[in-house]
């Protein structure tokens, strides 16, 4: 007989941000879209916030709020229209009743909350620490990576000590106040990790949005229907090996920018990546002209 997998959501109680005096909470779609998946997965659910009772979402996160900037997020629409659902937000359970020996993962939820109910809580970081200690899947997402900025393990070594992670940037942070007009938040989660030694806070050179797709589809054309097939056709053995000896290296650099960082443990050298691409890079041009023969031979 198989047990039925368990997961619990953690979210902020209502706020009041130190910065805006306004209230702030969790950002539904944060709960929304990943509850549907475990939903979709068989696992049973259940809400917890620090101090149990109802909770308060993010009013940009509400999908009926007059600012409109959630208004196409269609899971949270259902999740709201579906009474039982709706209304787990209005009873959660306290942090206190979590026992990591009743749940298979742990998912704790961001939004405006988590930077003032979260950072610093013992409580928060203790379960941080004891479903990563019992091997446990813990999903922080967004602000709520807040949480490691301090959270350590029994040894009292931070956990993301020797990692690479993320959270919310200071891009986004910078994006949000520009918008805004005015200081949004206590602190910014990047620029608090990045005091911190021994650990990196990073994002992707280019992210996956459109801005990632802009580049990626002028290189895609560029190198993969024009240039390398251009370069082959012509076959000039030293033109071949430069040019993808060229785009190895600088692909290497590139992507050395998602697998090192200065203070990241175990992190490859740039040399090291580069030099792995470049290898690659020209393995596979040794390779096309062989495999190229070897099939018009296989059709004689």
């Amino acid at each position: 007989m198989t047990t039925q997998r368990r997961v619990a959501f953690l979210l902020s109680n209502r706020a009041t941000s130190s910065v805006t005096g306004w209230p702030i909470g969790f950002w539904l779609a944060e709960l929304t879209h990943p509850y549907a998946e475990f939903e979709a997965a068989g696992y049973d659910i259940e809400l917890f916030s620090p101090d149990g009772g109802a909770l308060y979402m993010d009013d940009f996160s509400d999908p009926y709020a007059d600012n409109g900037y959630s208004a196409g997020d269609e899971i949270s629409k259902a999740f709201l229209a579906d009474d039982a659902k709706r209304s787990l937000l209005d009873a959660t359970r306290p942090l206190a009743d979590l026992r990591v020996d009743d749940f298979d993962t742990v998912f704790l939820v961001g939004g405006q909350g988590p930077m003032e109910t979260f950072r610093g809580n013992p409580a928060v970081e203790a379960v941080v620490r004891d479903f990563h200690a019992a091997a446990k899947p813990t999903v922080v997402v967004c602000h709520a990576t807040c949480v490691l900025l301090d959270a350590r393990d029994a040894a009292g070594t931070l956990l993301v000590d020797g990692r690479r992670w993320t959270g919310f940037t200071s891009d986004e942070e910078r994006y949000v106040e520009q918008n805004v007009g005015r200081k949004f938040q206590p602190f910014w989660i990047e620029e608090e990790a990045a005091a911190i030694a021994g650990t990196t806070f990073a994002e992707f050179p280019l992210s996956l949005s459109w801005t990632g797709l802009a580049w990626h589809a002028p290189l895609t054309v560029c190198l993969g229907w024009w240039l390398l097939p251009a370069v082959l056709r012509r076959g000039r053995p030293r033109e071949v090996v430069l040019t993808v000896a060229a785009l190895g290296a600088g692909l290497g650099l590139w992507t050395a920018g998602f697998v090192h960082g200065p203070d990241q443990a175990g992190a490859p050298p740039v040399w090291a990546v580069t030099a792995y691409a470049a290898a690659l890079a020209l393995a596979l041009a040794i390779a096309y002209p062989v495999c190229d023969r070897l099939a018009a031979e296989a059709h004689r």
